[in-house]
Parts: structure tokens; C-alpha cells; sequence
């Protein structure tokens, strides 16, 4: 059990001790710290958290390479996974791991679960659920980690999709619940693609990227169906957490919503004459948002190999 801590002891309350903040601490949106009197310094509750994971995870790891059969003879562990997520040296076009080898590995997956019956590749559906998305509850997203969440998104990812404002990246994690419906899915999309990318290293990561993504369904239909700006900085942030994390496979279908918001915003033509205008009939101008969010857009539709035509 872990002492009190800091904010609990200066008002003198009650401290449940639990990781990766307290109820309190988690109640008021703030971080959660506790002293180490040996040695004499505050340590935060979320990192104990983070390291008491890695720590189970490697341990597991090691459990998984002395594997025996029944007869007691050890194998070597036959995970696919090992096969597909060992990561390289190099560098590639995608975010750390490549997209083709994602998807591989979720083939392979999908693959080793079926059976050969009578000559026939069948699946038993009983046998054959679908896999359980480990999610974390909504109050483990402290201000610390989003603040690093997003520092790693403005190290790592903006460079090469620059779709949000460095504004919305300069957020202190501080009263999440509490803003605007849009800002919080960009911010939100943001840390879901940033854990995402850091868990291909460390898998403590996933249920982060899992527990933002799925806070961030809440706002899709409202925001999209506006099909503005932010409509399109929506689907650009859905599409590049399909290239870091594939297995919903929704890929094409975002491509499609993208092509089609093209369409009503007139994003597919250029300002060359004064008399167009959009399908919402607002005239067509030179909009700098344009030429980066549609730069964006070609640059995905190059890495999944599929070039729009409605791009000039």
C-alpha cells in the first residue's frame, strides 16, 4: 500500500493510495504525488503506475519463453506476434512499424484461429470471438500523461501530418472533461495515435491508446456531419490512427467520408476563377488550412497506395 499522498495529507483527508492517482487527486483533475522519505523526493503516482506494468510485462515476457508441453519438455513459444513486432533499426514512411506488417499480423492472427474440416477452411464461430480491446477507466488519463502524450505527438507525429495547431498541442492536460467538444476529440485523437505509436515498444501503452479512442467516439458523428474544417481535421487524425493501429479496418471507409467532405468544402478545385463555389455554395478561396490538410490527405493516400483523383 502505498503512503498518502501529497495533496491528501496537506488537507488532511481521506486517501484511498491507488495508481495511477487517488480518487481525490482524479476527482479534481490534478496530479497525483506522494513522498518518498527515504529518498526525500515527490514521486508521482502515475509513474509507479507505468513502471509496475512494464515491470509485470516483462515478467510475463520471460514466463512465455519456458512454455512446456504436457509431457514437461520446454518449446519455444509460438506467438505470431513475436514474429511480426520486433523492431527494426531503420527507419520507414509510417509511423515506427510499418502499416503492411500491422496488417499482417492481424491476418496471421485471424489466420491461425481456423480449422481444416473435410478439405474445407472453416471457422468455428463459437471458438472465435473478438478480441476484448483493453481499456482503461476515463480517469487514469491524468494531466501529466496527456501532456506527455502530447509532446510525443508534436516530437514524432505532427512532423509528418501536420493536421492540428501547435496551440491544441501546447494543452496542459488540466480540466479535460471540460472542453469544448471538438478541441477535446483533437486532443483526445492525438494521445490515442501518440500511445498507439509508443506501445509498439511498449505494450503498457495500448490500453491508453485504447481508452482515448474510444472517449473520442463519443464527438465522430456530431463533428464530421458539420463537413467544415474541423470535419476534415477529424477524419485526417481517424486515418492516421489507422495507419499506426489497422485492426478496425475502417481505412477505406474513412477514405471515402474524406473524398466525399473534399467535395462539399470544394477543396478538389483551385481558386482559379471567382464565380465557383462549394456545394454548400460558399465561394472557393484560397484557404491555407486547404493546402495543408489536403497535402496531408495525398500524403496518406500514397502510403495506403491509393491516389485521389480529387486531388489537383
Amino acid at each position: 500500500m502505498l503512503p498518502t499522498c501529497t495533496r491528501c495529507r496537506s488537507r488532511r483527508i481521506k486517501c484511498d493510495s491507488l495508481l495511477p492517482a487517488c480518487a481525490n487527486c482524479s476527482k479534481h483533475d490534478v496530479e497525483c504525488t506522494f513522498r518518498d522519505e527515504a529518498l526525500q523526493v515527490d514521486v508521482k503516482a502515475h509513474y509507479c503506475y507505468f513502471t509496475l506494468h512494464e515491470a509485470n510485462s516483462d515478467l510475463e515476457s520471460e514466463s512465455g519463453l519456458t512454455e512446456t508441453t504436457p509431457d514437461g519438455i520446454p518449446t519455444k513459444p509460438s506467438s505470431i506476434s513475436s514474429f511480426i513486432f520486433m523492431p527494426g533499426s531503420g527507419k520507414d514512411l509510417y509511423i515506427d512499424l510499418s502499416l503492411p506488417s500491422r496488417i499482417v499480423e492481424v491476418t496471421l492472427e485471424v489466420l491461425s484461429q481456423r480449422q481444416e474440416t473435410d478439405d474445407k477452411m472453416t471457422v468455428d464461430e463459437e471458438s472465435f470471438p473478438f478480441l476484448d480491446i483493453p481499456c482503461l477507466d476515463r480517469s487514469t488519463l491524468t494531466p501529466g500523461a496527456v501532456r506527455g502524450l502530447l509532446k510525443d505527438y508534436h516530437r514524432l507525429v505532427q512532423p509528418k501530418f501536420d493536421i492540428l495547431d501547435v496551440g491544441i498541442l501546447r494543452y496542459d492536460g488540466m480540466h479535460l472533461r471540460k472542453l469544448p467538444e471538438t478541441r477535446r476529440f483533437q486532443i483526445l485523437m492525438a494521445c490515442a495515435i501518440s500511445a498507439t505509436q509508443k506501445s509498439y515498444k511498449e505494450p503498457i501503452w495500448k490500453p491508453f491508446a485504447n481508452t482515448c479512442r474510444e472517449w473520442a467516439n463519443d464527438f465522430i458523428a456530431p463533428i464530421i456531419s458539420s463537413a467544415d474544417a474541423d470535419s476534415m481535421k477529424a477524419i485526417l487524425l481517424l486515418l492516421v490512427y489507422e495507419l499506426a493501429d489497422p485492426t478496425r479496418g475502417v481505412i477505406w471507409e474513412l477514405l471515402d467520408v474524406a473524398r466525399r467532405t473534399c467535395l462539399q468544402l470544394g477543396w478538389n478545385r483551385t481558386a482559379s476563377s471567382s464565380n465557383e463555389t462549394t456545394i454548400n455554395g460558399e465561394a472557393v478561396s484560397h484557404n491555407p488550412m486547404k493546402t495543408r490538410l489536403m497535402r496531408v490527405l495525398r500524403d496518406i493516400e500514397g502510403l495506403v497506395q491509393q491516389p485521389s483523383s480529387l486531388l489537383p
